[in-house]
């Protein structure tokens, strides 16, 4: 799989960076990025709109980097590639954590 990401990253021009799978469809890359994986484009282009959405407003999001060729995602094999910045910080709970807490309320 890291062949793949790796091949992935060319289309933002991202060599030489340590990459690690941070979740299912989730990389890090480097400090610096986060990659994720989608297989359902209207989905990736909501979460596109809703960034750009919430970043107008002001609010703090990380910042979607354009492929070299201009693109917010890139296309391959059925798959959508979304590559942002890496926010500082750490999750505060973890998303099993949250599934109890959310069946609570």
């Amino acid at each position: 799989m890291e062949t793949i990401i790796t091949e992935v990253l060319n289309n933002w021009n991202i060599q030489d960076k340590r990459i690690q799978q941070i979740h299912d469809t989730v990389w890090q890359i480097g400090d610096e990025y986060v990659l994720k994986k989608y297989d359902n484009k209207s989905i990736v282009e909501q979460n596109i709109r809703i960034i750009t959405t919430l970043s107008s407003m002001g609010i703090p999001v990380e910042k979607i980097w354009e492929t070299v060729s201009g693109h917010q995602y890139f296309e391959q094999d059925g798959y959508c590639y979304t590559l942002t910045g890496k926010l500082r910080g750490c999750n505060l709970v973890g998303t099993r954590e949250l599934e109890k807490v959310t069946y609570k309320v």
